[in-house]
């Protein structure tokens, strides 16, 4: 099994009350962890002696975050003595910070702001214009 969880924005402090316990329950149960990198300020105050891999080597010599996240998910994590298991996983967020910023924000014929799937198809098609 594998659980996605977030580090949260800045210390262990401000993880969820079930982010905690699937690390302390990984940390008794000597699960490995893995983090997408531990260059985030929570990793120092996670429970001790957890088993702790990171994928900050690829941050550091791929061009960009797709070719990160396409090796993350590309089969390169497998669950502990699971030798038939699936190879990869999707990372939640994993389209944060990979397109540009647009220009200006997509708008309707008649000037007025898009919402929801009309805004979210604009954007789609201004990405791939």
């Amino acid at each position: 099994m594998l659980t996605l969880l977030g580090l949260g924005p800045s210390n262990a402090n401000l993880l969820t009350r079930e982010a905690w316990d699937v690390l302390t329950t990984a940390q008794q149960t000597q699960q490995a962890v893995y983090l997408r990198t531990r260059k985030h300020p929570t990793v120092q105050d996670l429970p001790p002696n957890l088993m702790l891999h990171d994928f900050d080597a690829l941050y550091d010599s791929a061009d960009n975050f797709t070719a990160v996240y396409a090796h993350i998910t590309g089969g390169h994590v497998a669950a502990d003595g699971e030798a038939n298991a699936p190879r990869s996983f999707q990372p939640m967020n994993v389209n944060f910070g990979l397109f540009p910023p647009l220009d200006q924000a997509p708008r309707a014929e008649d000037g007025k702001r898009l919402r929801g799937p009309a805004k979210a198809l604009a954007r789609k098609h201004a990405l791939t214009a």
